[in-house]
């Protein structure tokens, strides 16, 4: 069975008072939120994306401008930018620029817009001697994801998987879980599909998203 599941990794810092830069990561077709970092209740509010209008908002009408039209909400007691349906596109820099009691505060949000991973793929290795099973969990991705091995006993990093007989009584079912910075897939894998000799894929299911 292979799961989707969407992260939120973002990295920011104030250089000053009223300036703060984010880094931020989106997964190619999901939404996302830029939060800018505020005190008070905006009374003007202006998003830009590389320099050209995403937003405005004049204190009582909204309109927004090019590819985004239909695709971006605003929360007007935060100041937060939801854009929709994400694009590589949409990759570049986010500036907002907020006035509170006629003091403007500006943030800027580098967003990087990512390929969704596709199903991580399983296969398995089996030792005649020792039957000692050793599991492979791999994903094409632009980046260069995580992985990491779990069960009931076991929680490991790592693509590969070590299994002795043991284990095996123990819990049959393993599951790879591969993460980069827009989101992560899961695949779980029963031993039982493992075939004596040489490497087997096999995948209990064909991925589906939640």
């Amino acid at each position: 069975m292979a799961d989707v599941m969407f992260l939120v990794y973002v990295t920011c810092f104030c250089l000053y008072q009223d300036l703060v830069f984010c880094d931020e990561y989106g997964e190619s077709g999901n939404d996302i939120k830029l939060n800018p970092v505020i005190h008070g209740k905006p009374e003007e509010i202006l998003w830009t994306h590389n320099g050209n209008k995403v937003l405005e908002y004049d204190g009582s009408e909204m309109e927004t401008f090019g590819s985004f039209t239909d695709r971006v909400d605003l929360d007007f007691e935060t100041g937060q930018l939801t854009i929709r349906k994400l694009k590589d596109q949409d990759s570049g820099t986010y500036q907002s620029e907020i006035v509170i009691s006629k003091k403007v505060h500006t943030s800027s949000h580098t967003l990087t817009v990512l390929d969704a991973l596709p199903e991580p793929l399983v296969t398995c290795e089996v030792n005649e001697t020792s039957n000692v099973k050793k599991l492979f969990c791999s994903v094409e991705s632009q980046t260069e994801p995580s992985y990491e091995w779990s069960g009931s006993d076991v929680k490991q990093p790592g693509p590969t998987l070590v299994v002795n007989e043991q284990e095996e009584n123990l819990n049959s079912v393993f599951t790879c879980t591969v993460k980069n910075k827009a989101g992560s897939r899961t695949t779980d894998f029963n031993l039982q599909d493992c075939a004596t000799g040489s490497a087997n894929p096999a995948v209990l299911e064909r991925g589906k998203g939640k």
